[in-house]
């Protein structure tokens, strides 16, 4: 397990220091020594590591994404033809779209269950249950839809 997390990150370093800027300003401009405890620091400092591995995973996704599809389309296309720093931002603003179109998908989504668990809570398990299923499917739908159709769009080709 730990060498899997040593290759990770030695195939990503980039990821690392992102997820370690971004968890050390959240503790920073979050952490209050003056009127802090020994419990509130402890709680933050948790919640600042929590942040960075998630930050962490999301940043070698997201990067592991972009040589994915980097390294499909240069495949596909001439070498001559192709300006590298295009195609990479290229595929960089692909990618950006589909992060942000889900992300906005996953808050509707969560708000949907939240919704029908505010609005269900007195009804047997199984009906919010069932609900928020069909909400999953309905909200699984357009992300797949939408992330499938921004994978078919090609980097234009000269000719």
């Amino acid at each position: 397990m730990v060498h899997k997390v040593k290759i990770a990150v030695g195939k990503s370093p980039f990821s690392l220091v992102l997820a370690l800027f971004f968890s050390s300003a959240f503790f920073a401009t979050g952490f209050r020594p003056e009127t802090a405890g020994p419990d509130q620091i402890a709680r933050h400092l948790l919640l600042s590591g929590a942040m960075f591995l998630l930050q962490f995973v999301a940043f070698y996704l997201f990067s592991a994404s972009v040589r994915r599809h980097l390294a499909g389309e240069r495949r596909n296309l001439d070498s001559e033809q192709v300006s590298g720093l295009l195609l990479w931002f290229f595929i960089l603003y692909k990618e950006a779209i589909k992060t942000i179109v889900g992300v906005s998908l996953t808050l509707g989504w969560l708000a949907g269950l939240l919704f029908i668990a505010e609005h269900c809570r007195e009804q047997f398990i199984l009906v919010p249950a069932l609900l928020g299923a069909a909400l999953s499917a309905l909200a699984f739908l357009p992300a797949f839809f939408f992330s499938s159709l921004l994978d078919h769009i090609r980097y234009p080709q000269k000719g």
